[in-house]
């Protein structure tokens, strides 16, 4: 994770560890807590999570969708 930016470099602010300082100009106080290791972690697995419902929800559609519109089931 960018801990010194170019924005950093701009607006320091304070460098305590507790309070990374990365998304904090764009965020406030909220884009330090999203940029905890945790919540990317978190946010990373329900990504995958979704993606990989969504992706099997679109194959069933696509087979199904091949099943019963193709003329001759064989």
């Amino acid at each position: 994770m960018l801990t010194f930016t170019a924005i950093d470099q701009l607006f320091p602010g304070d460098r305590s560890p507790a309070r990374p300082v990365t998304n904090r100009f764009f965020f406030g106080s909220a884009g330090s807590i999203l940029a905890t290791k945790a919540l990317q972690r978190y946010y990373f697995f329900l990504a995958a999570f979704f993606g990989a419902a969504f992706a099997a929800f679109g194959a069933a559609f696509f087979f199904a969708a091949i099943e019963f519109l193709t003329p001759f089931h064989g």
